[in-house]
């Protein structure tokens, strides 16, 4: 089978008929996504940085330890505050987009349904619009 007979045609009909409201609701997602995005990076560089430094201090001190028992407390201790770590990224990340889609509803026009409680976790950034 050739790629022109697994074409699905587009309703061509559905795109003529979109309103004001409708292209303002897309235009309004769009502009959410690019101006989150720079946010979401910075998170990501800020915690990956600090996961980094906190990896390498690890190692040192791995290299002072004088017994396997020494060995396996660093690595436990540097587990558990990974694992510590990871979980409250995770938060974050999801309460940035809670955050992100109730504001695309508010300015839409449409109430949020409900504020996730992990959204309360976080620090919002200053000027944010909360």
């Amino acid at each position: 089978m050739t790629t022109q007979g697994r074409f699905i045609p587009v309703d061509m009909q559905s795109l003529w008929t979109m309103n004001g409201l409708s292209m303002g609701n897309i235009d309004t997602a769009f502009r959410a996504w690019v101006e989150n995005g720079s946010r979401f990076q910075e998170q990501a560089m800020k915690f990956m940085s600090g996961r980094l430094a906190k990896d390498a201090a690890a190692v040192a001190e791995l290299q002072s330890c004088r017994s396997p028992v020494d060995a396996f407390n660093v690595q436990m201790a540097y587990l558990s505050a990974a694992c510590a770590d990871f979980m409250d990224e995770g938060q974050k990340i999801a309460g940035y987009f809670s955050d992100v889609a109730n504001e695309s509803l508010a300015a839409a026009g449409t109430e949020p349904t409900s504020s996730s409680s992990a959204g309360a976790k976080h620090r919002r950034r200053p000027g944010s619009a909360h």
